[in-house]
């Protein structure tokens, strides 16, 4: 190895990506010693387009920030964590952040390129300790907070006032205890941020969130309140306007706090999360969003049905593009005042027309939609021939992912048929067959189908078939199979905002 790399050698042509992800990583210890003596600059090769450095305690000793930032200088994101035998903090995060060197001092910001940083892990950082990594990351626009930080740790964030945007002082996976009504008081006035999550900080309420008022973020846009105890009665009144708002797992959040809540932000909410509120699953509660006319996604959650009027009041957000909810239940649709039976109309014509007007132009807009609820689709193919934008569609559950809607969707010309790009079948039962499958070789523009713990798809015949099928029809489709590991794979998959088809 070290002969082949002395003078100029056609390895070192190659993109630093290609070489550290192809070639580099497949050496033993040996030739990576002999590349390291060989070539000076291999380091810088290698790691010349690290963008992220995760670091636990346990090698913080050995480490340093200038290190760091030396050997891959397009490092911008910066994790760290405890590990059993170090925590980060103290003396050992001093160090690290000083790099300890005699007689040199701490003369500059070492990490000066670094604009996110991800300290959630690490439990035993004090507010100090926060101070000295803010001091050190002077650019930073990120931050991720320890999941034990309190009052003296929001304080800690007044030099970056004027430049940090994102502000997760939540958790996905632990409830947070230290973050409540009180601690949110010591927030700092802080114009640049755009966006704060409170996922599981579970003592947060109402009041919590009356301290994000606009005289002291004037910019927040974003808003991630999951599974705390807010109930969005009030607190909401005094904050900008918000774009995103997410409440999902909010058990107190019902009728009346989506009333206010859309009343309070109807000219600027575009996204909004529903899954596992209070808010009753029901046309009644759905005509609340018709003051948020300009929503782009809704999650109802998977327990949600949808009736006649329930998407009739949907219709009022003219704009939705990604939608998530449990089944439609389209069976019996209201009938319009100008479509009432006159005397010797045939009563199946005025059903027909009475359909046609319920589903006609109601979700104009609608790029993706995910279904995945307990119960039967009802209706389901007469709204897809009228979403002529649809571009990917989930379909999870028995009673959901099955042959019947396949076909549905395929008889659907004109609408969903013609432009659907990604379709995603999960939890598929025996009512999904591989004949099922070969359905989808008739849509025109169908480029990936994936298929989640899919009995039909157990062995990859089924798949390879519809593939040679759309293959010989003139087209690429890319399948793929997978099994549905968890609920959090679940709800991340189907979850909206992920605009997987941009």
């Amino acid at each position: 190895m070290a002969e082949a790399l002395h003078g100029p050698s056609p390895l070192l042509l190659l993109p630093s990506f290609t070489f550290g992800s192809h070639i580099y990583t497949c050496l033993n210890e040996q030739d990576r010693k002999a590349l390291r003596l060989a070539c000076k600059e291999s380091r810088l090769f290698v790691n010349g387009e690290v963008k992220e450095a995760c670091v636990p305690g346990s090698l913080l000793g050995g480490l340093s920030l200038r290190r760091i930032v030396e050997t891959c200088p397009q490092i911008a994101r910066l994790v760290l964590a405890d590990s059993q035998i170090e925590h980060v903090c103290g003396k050992t995060l001093a160090e690290f952040l000083n790099d300890n060197v005699p007689g040199e001092g701490f003369h500059y910001p070492h990490g000066v390129g670094v604009q996110k940083l991800d300290v959630k892990q690490c439990n035993y950082l004090s507010s100090t300790d926060l101070q000295r990594l803010i001091g050190a990351c002077p650019q930073l626009e990120s931050l991720r907070t320890s999941r034990w930080a309190d009052g003296s740790h929001l304080r800690a964030l007044l030099p970056l006032a004027n430049q940090l945007t994102e502000l997760d002082l939540g958790d996905s996976a632990h409830n947070i205890l230290s973050i409540t009504d009180k601690t949110l008081a010591h927030m700092p006035l802080m114009p640049a941020l755009r966006t704060i999550s409170l996922k599981r900080c579970i003592e947060v309420t109402d009041d919590g969130v009356a301290h994000f008022s606009q005289a002291r973020l004037p910019n927040l846009i974003s808003l991630d309140l999951s599974y705390t105890r807010i109930t969005g009665t009030s607190g909401f009144e005094t904050l900008s306007g918000l774009l995103s708002l997410d409440v999902h797992g909010c058990r107190a959040f019902g009728d009346t706090g989506l009333a206010a809540v859309c009343t309070r932000h109807a000219g600027t909410l575009r996204t909004l999360y529903l899954h596992g509120t209070a808010v009753q699953s029901g046309s009644g509660s759905l005509r609340h969003l018709a003051q948020a006319s300009g929503l782009e996604v809704l999650d109802l959650g998977t327990a949600w049905e949808v009736d006649s009027e329930g998407l009739e009041a949907l219709s009022c957000c003219r704009t939705l593009a990604d939608l998530r909810l449990g089944n439609f239940n389209l069976r019996h649709p209201r009938l319009p005042r100008q479509l009432q039976q006159p005397e010797g109309l045939n009563s199946t014509t005025t059903v027909a027309a009475a359909t046609a007007a319920a589903t006609a132009g109601s979700l104009p807009c609608l790029l993706r939609l995910s279904l995945g609820g307990m119960f039967g689709q009802y209706g389901l193919e007469r709204l897809l021939r009228c979403l002529p934008r649809l571009q990917r569609l989930e379909l999870a559950g028995l009673d959901t992912a099955r042959d019947q809607v396949l076909a549905q969707l395929v008889a659907s010309r004109g609408g969903a048929a013609a432009s659907l790009q990604e379709l995603l079948l999960a939890r598929g039962g025996p009512d999904l067959t591989a004949g099922g499958l070969m359905r989808l070789a008739a849509l025109p523009a169908l480029k990936r189908l994936t298929l989640i713990d899919c009995p039909c798809a157990a062995t990859n015949a089924s798949v390879q078939q519809l593939i040679h099928a759309v293959r010989l029809a003139g087209r690429i489709l890319q399948g793929s199979r997978a099994r549905w590991a968890n609920k959090r794979a679940e709800d991340n998959l189907a979850k909206p905002g992920k605009r997987l088809w941009r």
